[in-house]
């Protein structure tokens, strides 16, 4: 589905969907989360409002804001509806009522920084899931899977294909000539456009996170109503999330995938007692995924943080 329409909207952003994971990609999680994952053979993509980071979106909006100012400093090159056009996208780039949902995952099985973010001094474990597997439930439930962009001459590349693509989507409008109000037609591509930031917006993350080497499950955009949104208890208020299945009867598991594809992994993280860690949660993770998990350690010292 993804693949199909990204395709058109921005050749640069189809190019980075088509990158190879590496084997494994990890998440870092506490006990509580890795016993969650284990237990529903599920993880769960938190609504990108809702993440870490509050101004997830926001860059993505922004740096569509911005191009859009350099398109309307250069006006005249287009015409009076285009202009309107622009100066209509750019007041209304943040107005959806959709959004995506978010699991992030990291090409780094073992980076301190991940442990102290989101691991308590306790200790916790990074989970490293097989890349195939993922992208293969990813593509049966309406995710996409892909590294986040880091470099801001490829991120402004991105948005500025969303921005002549919608561009190009009105001038069609106008040209086809149906009689539609030119005002419905300025509604339509405006929806469309911040529908796309919010679809695509995910993938853009600021040059400064460039260590956690970040890839993410995004899925599609959903309405505030949709069935498949859930709610967790969060710091504040209620969190919204949607289930993503790790396995279904056609694909059933994520150990000893062969021609090597990678097998689901438990790395246990600084802890003042390892083995304490690893028995915690040893018999549970056998027991949910079957013989072949692989257990490691970390080699980041452990300090109280």
């Amino acid at each position: 589905m993804y693949y199909e329409e990204v395709s058109m909207i921005s050749p640069t952003l189809n190019r980075i969907f088509a990158t190879t994971p590496p084997n494994l990609l990890y998440h870092y999680t506490p006990l509580a989360g890795l016993v969650g994952i284990a237990k529903s053979k599920q993880l769960w993509a938190t609504g990108i409002r809702y993440l870490n980071d509050s101004k997830e979106l926001e860059y993505a909006v922004e740096m569509s804001r911005g191009n859009l100012i350099n398109h309307l400093r250069r006006q005249d090159l287009y015409s009076s509806e285009e202009v309107t056009l622009f100066e209509k996208m750019q007041e209304h780039t943040y107005a959806t009522d959709r959004q995506s949902y978010v699991f992030s995952l990291t090409e780094e099985m073992d980076l301190l920084s991940q442990w102290r973010a989101y691991c308590p001094p306790s200790g916790g474990y990074s989970v490293g899931f097989p890349s195939t597997q993922l992208k293969v439930m990813a593509d049966k439930q309406g995710f996409y899977l892909t590294p986040c962009v880091y470099d801001y001459e490829r991120q402004s590349r991105i948005v500025n294909d969303i921005v002549t693509y919608h561009l190009a989507c009105f001038r069609s409008l106008l040209k086809a000539n149906t009689g539609e109000d030119i005002e419905n037609m300025y509604r339509r591509v405006v929806r469309n456009f911040a529908q796309d930031v919010a679809t695509y917006g995910p993938v853009l993350k600021h040059r400064s996170f460039y260590e956690e080497r970040e890839w993410r499950l995004v899925s599609s955009t959903l309405d505030i109503g949709h069935p498949k949104i859930l709610h967790r208890a969060g710091k504040h208020s209620t969190v919204p999330y949607v289930e993503f299945d790790l396995v279904d009867d056609e694909n059933p598991t994520l150990v000893d995938l062969g021609n090597g594809k990678g097998s689901l992994t438990v790395c246990v993280g600084p802890t003042a007692d390892t083995q304490s860690a690893r028995s915690a949660v040893e018999p549970l993770v056998l027991k949910q995924f079957g013989q072949g998990v692989f257990f490691s350690s970390s080699d980041s010292p452990y300090r109280a943080w």
